[in-house]
């Protein structure tokens, strides 16, 4: 799945549950598959299924519909979804599957532009569970909401830590900061830092829109292409089996606007290929907006 044969791991899934029906892993990986085939009608079938198989089933189904919902732009749907997760906890939940229901809930309610409560959530998260994953997504939606001073504290508190994934997951969250401050070469400087520690699905993204922002876009557009060659990372982009499909589509959007900044009128596809994944999105989403209207120029 991660390498992007998402046929032979689908394949490979269904005969982990002729073993094992109860593996909820295996449901994941099935689903994912489908959706990034276009299978969304399947995947959210397959999620479905998980929610009965276990306890542990029933936390990743709700992570599962959750990150579906958003992929195609329905953040009402998200929220019930990841309300409903929190109100009826499964038996024996832990503490890291609570925080990172809390912190996508958050990251739904800053697409719904409520940001008090979305940084309250991402506070929540990281006082139920204090892992690297859950610093750096909570870190995003806090930047996100304007807590710039606190996202830098936790990519610092990232940064004294021994290994080298939190390493990563600190350069990309500065980079992020230099790019929400309009600061697009030190953002480069930052994503580039990352990558030399490891080459992951965020930080190509993240050199992408930074090339972007600062002009250079034949380096932006050759790193949208990789996002999109390598969605099979984009899965599960902290590698932990945990759906952020949802985080695929903008890579579209920012493939049209780098080919649209090269060649006026080329990056028509890319944003009809966006507004196809997000056509159940909510009218006031600003990407979908902006990608109509761009679209409507061509």
């Amino acid at each position: 799945m991660y390498a992007g044969d998402f046929a032979t791991a689908a394949r490979e899934a269904e005969e982990v549950l002729k073993l094992n029906p109860s593996f909820a892993k295996a449901y994941v990986a099935v689903a994912l598959s489908d959706l990034a085939q276009g299978k969304t009608t399947e995947a959210e079938a397959t999620y479905q299924r998980l929610e009965g198989v276990s306890a542990t089933g029933s936390d990743f189904a709700s992570w599962g519909l959750a990150d579906l919902a958003l992929y195609q732009g329905r953040t009402a749907d998200a929220s019930h979804v990841l309300e409903q997760a929190l109100r009826n906890p499964a038996p024996n939940r832990s503490a890291s599957a609570r925080a990172r229901l809390l912190v996508t809930l958050a990251e739904t309610r800053v697409l719904e532009n409520r940001g008090s409560e979305a940084a309250a959530l991402a506070e929540e998260a990281l006082t139920a569970a204090g892992e690297h994953g859950i610093m750096f997504l909570a870190g995003r939606v806090l930047l996100e909401v304007g807590r710039v001073p606190r996202a830098l504290d936790l990519a610092k508190a990232l940064a004294l830590k021994l290994d080298d994934e939190p390493h990563v997951y600190s350069k990309l969250l500065e980079g992020e900061v230099d790019l929400k401050r309009g600061e697009s070469r030190a953002a480069l400087a930052k994503f580039k830092e990352a990558q030399d520690l490891a080459d992951t699905w965020l930080g190509r993204f993240g050199l992408g829109r930074a090339y972007l922002a600062a002009g250079g876009y034949l380096e932006a557009d050759s790193e949208f292409e990789r996002c999109l060659k390598r969605r099979g990372e984009a899965t599960a982009a902290l590698l932990d089996d945990v759906p952020t499909y949802r985080w695929l589509a903008p890579a579209h959007y920012y493939l049209g606007r780098t080919k649209e900044a090269i060649k006026a009128g080329s990056g028509a596809e890319s944003f009809k290929a966006f507004l196809t994944i997000k056509s159940a999105a909510v009218s006031d989403d600003p990407m979908v907006a902006d990608a109509r209207k761009r679209s409507a120029l061509k």
